[in-house]
């Protein structure tokens, strides 16, 4: 691994490491529950996703219109360490990384706002955010 990519692997560390997780998020906020969630987001067994389309969508988007801040965004990202990990080498060896319990690829975010790129789906949440917000769902 080349300093390069260790400077960059050490700075997507610690993003992960100051960034609030998933139990920070419910813990702050009462997400609404959508029992009809083909999205697949649950926490503690209950469904809160809402699809990008459809009566799901017609919910966010009704919900987005009236008070943006209660929309959040499920995010997929591309891989973080796409320049190599210093526990399974990731960049040079696949079957290693197979075995590895790092973050690569498909983390996922939720982020507050209305979002579309590598969007899974939507949440909503009774308590407007304040300001720009991500937690990692991990």
């Amino acid at each position: 691994m080349t300093n390069e990519q260790a400077a960059y692997l050490k700075e997507v560390k610690e993003v992960l490491e100051s960034t609030p997780d998933i139990s920070d998020f419910f813990n702050k906020y009462t997400v609404v529950n959508n029992p009809k969630s083909t999205v697949g987001v649950s926490y503690d067994d209950v469904s809160f996703g809402f699809e990008s389309y459809g009566e799901d969508y017609e919910k966010v988007m009704a919900v987005y219109n009236t008070d943006p801040s209660r929309v959040w965004t499920l995010i997929e990202s591309d891989s973080l360490y796409d320049q190599g990990c210093e526990s399974c080498d990731f960049a040079e060896d696949e079957e290693a990384h197979d075995a590895c319990d790092c973050r690569h690829t498909g983390t996922l975010w939720i982020s507050s706002g209305l979002h579309f790129v590598n969007r899974i789906g939507y949440l909503i949440t009774e308590e407007p955010c304040d300001g720009d917000q991500e937690y990692i769902f991990d």
